[in-house]
């Protein structure tokens, strides 16, 4: 009786182990399966656990895995001058970190590693003092949503600013330049442009439409932008008084690039562009009124011949016509 109540004693025992051995390797493989990087830290903050996602993805070396594991200083320490956590003092940048984890607050951030992709970093503190760090790969994640913005905000064929991205420029700048300051809105409407899609084709017309975009980029300075506002019409938004820059406006320098010949497979394309102009604030102090003015005045550039046309300039002409 005696000796059976000994074996079951030990078989129960037995079983107890094998179970606990099963939910150890069930979590060691729950772990290791992680979709990204983790790392436990003792109450000591020494480093107990890295599973190796998070070991390869970081490249960490050798040593952190040795008899001695590094404590999470030391791994702050290697980072810093490695340059993961960008430029600065490695000194400093640890201190901070530290700063973060004696803390003893969850945290999540995002970090853009040397090598370019982005990881996002979640830090976890534990009831018993230590620590969990989860590492994620998110650069796909990212790369996927900077497309997205980039297709919501250029145009498909010249990759220029689109019209959303111009609307909103102008209304930057009009917040920007409340203080006193001026800006101009440029509309440029094509001449000629129909007759090259229904000669040459759509593709000729949209390969020029992108040596024209080239072409005004080249005219303008680093702080204006010139986009594509639809079908054959361009618009820059530039600081300053344009009509009076220089011994010739950068208005006419631009016109002067747009009547110069385009080689586009082998065929010499010419033609011109009616350009109206409006300035901030004298035409308008919203978005909606300086592009109206600068449209009035480019269509009534097209029908005049006049080039490049103000708000004053059309105003003159209907006065003296009167």
């Amino acid at each position: 009786m005696q000796e059976s109540e000994y074996e079951k004693f030990h078989q129960s025992e037995r079983a107890e182990l094998e179970y606990l051995r099963d939910r150890v390797k069930l979590l060691h493989e729950l772990v290791e399966n992680f979709p990204g990087g983790l790392m436990l830290f003792d109450s000591s903050l020494r480093l107990a656990y890295c599973n190796k996602y998070q070991r390869e993805m970081m490249e960490y070396p050798d040593w952190f895995f040795g008899p001695m594991p590094p404590e999470i200083s030391d791994i702050f320490w290697f980072n810093a001058k490695r340059g993961e956590y960008g430029p600065g003092d490695p000194e400093e940048l640890v201190r901070q970190k530290m700063h973060l984890v004696e803390r003893k607050e969850e945290h999540v951030f995002e970090r853009r590693r040397p090598n370019g992709r982005s990881v996002e970093v979640r830090g976890t503190p534990l009831s018993g003092g230590g620590f969990v760090t989860t590492y994620l790969d998110v650069t796909l994640q990212r790369r996927g949503n900077e497309a997205l913005e980039y297709l919501a905000n250029h145009d498909v064929t010249t990759n220029l600013p689109n019209r959303h991205r111009l609307l909103s420029e102008v209304e930057s700048r009009i917040a920007k330049n409340k203080s006193g300051s001026t800006f101009a809105v440029i509309f440029i409407d094509l001449d000629k442009f129909k007759p090259v899609n229904d000669q040459f084709g759509h593709a000729t017309g949209d390969e020029l439409l992108r040596h024209v975009g080239r072409r005004l980029i080249g005219a303008i300075r680093s702080s204006d932008q010139v986009s594509r506002f639809g079908g054959d019409e361009f618009v820059i938004v530039m600081d300053g008084n344009v009509m009076e820059e220089g011994d010739l406006p950068i208005v006419d320098r631009i016109l002067k690039k747009l009547c110069e010949p385009f080689t586009i497979d082998g065929n010499i394309i010419c033609i011109g562009a009616s350009v109206g102009v409006s300035i901030f604030p004298e035409d308008g102090t919203t978005v909606a009124e300086l592009l109206e003015a600068a449209d009035k005045n480019m269509y009534f550039s097209k029908r005049t011949g006049r080039r490049p046309v103000t708000t004053t300039d059309r105003r003159m002409h209907v006065l003296a016509a009167n």
